[in-house]
């Protein structure tokens, strides 16, 4: 999953020099709390320097490679993420972000490919996940016979189920239309389910 690079993004996470060759999509809507939320949640003003960013990363157990890979954060208030979702980030079981939250959510958000590896319980899902709402609120509608617009691949049944049910959490705030999509169910109601009721967010297993 990648979006556009985001000036709000770019700069708090040290990615305003490189060259956004990402298309731009329209917005989907205009989100008039989205602003207010930049005032309230937005990135702090202060920028970590490199001997900060080096600590950062040996605090939280980071290894990352990659040209000019985005800063960690250690706050949700630093993703900028609009006061529906932080509501509900506040009502789960995360108090501040996990390693992996703090530095892939920063590449995602900034239109990075992120490869991430972490152990189990350490909250990976929500760290694909949250970015994923991000860039469907800023598409354009779902026309009939569109979408997906993010598309989640898992290995298993279990956990494509775990996953759907982490996302229905987090995207019934937005009325994103999430749909799971597994072997040993039945082809034809998963089938007309996606032709006819449509989805901004599959998850499914081969």
């Amino acid at each position: 999953m990648t979006s556009a690079i985001s000036p709000r993004f770019s700069s708090f996470f040290g990615l305003d020099t490189l060259r956004n060759t990402k298309r731009r999509l329209p917005m989907r809507k205009k989100n008039t709390s989205m602003m207010k939320m930049e005032m309230s949640y937005g990135p702090g003003k202060k920028k970590l320097n490199h001997v900060e960013v080096m600590r950062l990363r040996e605090k939280l157990g980071l290894r990352v490679g990659g040209f000019h890979p985005p800063k960690p954060v250690c706050s949700f208030a630093h993703f900028g993420f609009d006061k529906q979702l932080m509501d509900s980030i506040r009502k789960s079981e995360y108090e501040q972000p996990t390693p992996i939250q703090a530095l892939a959510i920063p590449a995602a958000l900034s239109g990075r490919d992120v490869l991430g590896i972490a152990k189990t319980g350490s909250g990976k899902t929500a760290a694909y996940l949250w970015p994923a709402i991000v860039h469907i609120m800023d598409q354009p509608d779902l026309a009939v016979g569109d979408g997906p617009i993010a598309l989640v691949v898992v290995p298993t049944r279990e956990l494509a189920i775990q996953v759907y049910q982490e996302a229905k959490r987090f995207c019934k705030v937005y009325n994103i239309n999430v749909i799971c999509a597994y072997g040993g169910g039945s082809k034809w109601e998963q089938s007309n389910e996606l032709k006819n009721e449509g989805a901004e967010l599959v998850v499914c297993t081969p």
